[in-house]
């Protein structure tokens, strides 16, 4: 069963910030643990997860996807872009609030807007929907609970089945997240006009969660197949334990965090350095090799850490660059996963989820208690705060 009390039955959602503080109570290695069925669930369910964005669209076309999103949700549509940019191209595109903001005076009429924000109280994320759909877009809340200030800023919702996570960082969100919208661009972008009436084939899971290899027709496009990925997601996190441990025992003594990834992970790249730097609570800081070693190098300090995280085979600039830190007496450690078809890196997430967790344990860190629990609520970066700010103008 996935975890997380139903908003119902909370009375609203954990988020209406009925505790005076952002402290948090929940496990996060349970959620982790959960992953799996998490993807088994959306992809059960993807149709009625899709049904409220095709009542949105009503058969009119949808010339370009723009994905809004801070934080986690914003990674994972980096992720989704990713995946699926040798299909759709520029039709799907991923920006920060801010960034939204410069470009919304250059968007067609025929674009479909989407707030990206698992709890759905992103402020900036809100008032950026808010800001599409007074300029007359439509617009579609991609959120992880029911009842958000997210969802009565849109005009349609599309609810992740992930359950609530009432943990300091996201996790089974995150891989959820990335799938749902990678889903959602299947069903918008396909050259499909979605019907009020039925959901065609485009709206489907399987068009983009697939039990079988990609169509010919977009043979370079990215799709995932579920058995494989849920499989790889177990077991991975029972077969790697130990060696997880081992390397969150090293990683405890880190100052500065320097993280070299395999191309293979490269969409998922500032997930794992903010789930690093929110967790760990140290400077962390990602590249792929060939990134690091134009300039990037001559920033290494005496008190650097090398993370390879090697995802199928490593490159010649990976092993080279390996040799070079360790004959300089570096310490340089290395995680290494094997390259899976179907599963576009996601079913490594969850085991670099699951070292965070256990370094941040060894460093003495409550990850469910931020640095300063009062930080959204001064800042107003959450939606229920933003009346704090006011009241202050």
């Amino acid at each position: 069963m996935i975890s997380g009390v139903p908003a119902a039955d909370r009375g609203g959602t954990l988020s209406d910030f009925k505790r005076d503080k952002m402290i948090y109570y929940g496990d996060a290695m349970e959620y982790i643990n959960e992953t799996s069925e998490v993807i088994r669930e959306l992809s059960d369910s993807g149709k009625d997860m899709l049904a409220d964005a095709a009542g949105l669209i009503k058969g009119e076309k949808v010339s370009h996807l723009i994905l809004i999103g801070t934080g986690s949700s914003f990674n994972a549509a980096c992720a989704a872009v990713f995946s699926k940019r040798k299909k759709f191209g520029t039709g799907i595109q991923v920006f920060y609030p801010a960034e939204f903001r410069d470009i919304l005076p250059l968007l067609s009429h025929d674009t479909l807007v989407a707030g990206i924000s698992q709890q759905g109280t992103s402020t900036a994320v809100i008032e950026a929907v808010e800001d599409a759909r007074r300029a007359g877009f439509r617009t579609l809340a991609v959120t992880g609970e029911e009842e958000t200030p997210l969802k009565k800023a849109a005009d349609a919702e599309m609810l992740t089945p992930c359950g609530y996570e009432d943990a300091g960082a996201t996790t089974k969100g995150y891989t959820a997240t990335t799938l749902a919208l990678m889903m959602l661009s299947e069903a918008v972008l396909s050259k499909t006009v979605l019907s009020e009436a039925t959901l065609p084939e485009a709206m489907l899971p399987e068009t983009v969660l697939t039990e079988a290899v990609p169509t010919v027709d977009h043979k370079d496009s990215a799709d995932v197949d579920i058995r494989k990925l849920c499989a790889a997601v177990e077991r991975g996190l029972t077969g790697t334990d130990t060696e997880i441990r081992e390397l969150s025992g090293k990683l405890a003594s880190a100052e500065e965090l320097i993280i070299l990834i395999s191309d293979g992970l490269k969409g998922h790249l500032p997930e794992i350095v903010l789930k690093f730097s929110e967790m760990c609570r140290i400077s962390v800081r990602g590249y792929t090799a060939d990134e690091f070693v134009h300039g990037i190098y001559n920033s290494v300090t005496e008190r650097s850490v090398f993370l390879f995280l090697q995802y199928g085979n490593a490159t010649c600039t990976e092993v080279r660059l390996q040799e070079y830190y360790r004959e300089k007496g570096f310490k340089v450690l290395t995680f290494a996963g094997e390259q899976k078809d179907g599963c576009i890196g996601l079913e490594f997430i969850p085991l670099l989820q699951k070292l965070c967790v256990l370094t941040s344990r060894e460093k003495g860190i409550n990850i469910n208690i931020p640095k300063d629990p009062d930080f959204h609520r001064i800042i107003g970066s959450k939606k229920e705060s933003r009346n704090v700010c006011r009241n202050k103008e």
